[in-house]
C-alpha cells in the first residue's frame, strides 16, 4: 500500500506485549466477544497521514481482516486504537451488519486490491451502501468482529490494532 504499515510490534517491545496481554484492551475484546477469554492474536501498526501525497491518493482495499488468517471461530476481535485525532470523513468506513454473512470473502493484496491466487474463488468484499464513519480522538478504541468489511479512502494519521480470539477459536 502507500502507507505503512508493520506486524508484531510485541516481538520487539515488552511493554506493547505486556500492554496487549494484560490491558484492558483484552479485557474489552472478551466482553465483546461473549467469551471467558482473549488471548492476544498480534498487533499491527498503520500511519497514513493526509500530508502524504501517496497516502492522501491510497485506499485500503474492502476487507474483512478475519479472511487473512488462519484461525476459524465467531470470537475474534480487533480492537484499533486511535494515535492521532481524526474526523470522521478520514476514519476507515465499516459496513455495518457485514459481520453476519455466512461464508469466507477473499483476502486482497492491500497494494493492488487484487485477490490471493489461492482465493481466486471466493468472493471478494465490496463497498457498502451504508457505511458508517467515526470521529476518533487520540486513545478512543474501535472494537470490530474480524468478519466486519472495511476500508475506503480515509487518512486516519496512526492506528494501533490488537487482534484477539475468544474461547470459540481454533
Amino acid at each position: 500500500p502507500n502507507y505503512f504499515t508493520d506486524l508484531e510490534l510485541y516481538k520487539r517491545h515488552a511493554t506493547l506485549r505486556d500492554f496487549a496481554e494484560t490491558g484492558a484492551a483484552a479485557a474489552v475484546a472478551a466482553r465483546l466477544m461473549e467469551s471467558r477469554t482473549a488471548t492476544f492474536l498480534y498487533d499491527q501498526l498503520f500511519v497514513k497521514h493526509a500530508s502524504n501525497a501517496y497516502a492522501r491518493n491510497a485506499s485500503t482495499p474492502w476487507h474483512a481482516d478475519g479472511s487473512y488468517w488462519a484461525v476459524r471461530g465467531k470470537q475474534i476481535a480487533s480492537v484499533a486504537i486511535a494515535l492521532d485525532d481524526h474526523d470522521a470523513p478520514n476514519s476507515l468506513a465499516f459496513a455495518p451488519g457485514s459481520h453476519l454473512h455466512e461464508g469466507d470473502l477473499a483476502p486482497v493484496q492491500f497494494a493492488t486490491g487484487e485477490r490471493y491466487e489461492a482465493a481466486r474463488d471466493l468472493p471478494a468484499a465490496a463497498a457498502p451502501t451504508n457505511a458508517a464513519q467515526f470521529e476518533l480522538c487520540a486513545g478512543d478504541a474501535l472494537v470490530f468482529d474480524a468478519r466486519c468489511v472495511h476500508g475506503g479512502p480515509g487518512c486516519f494519521g496512526r492506528s494501533l490494532v490488537l487482534r484477539f480470539v475468544g474461547d470459540d477459536v481454533v
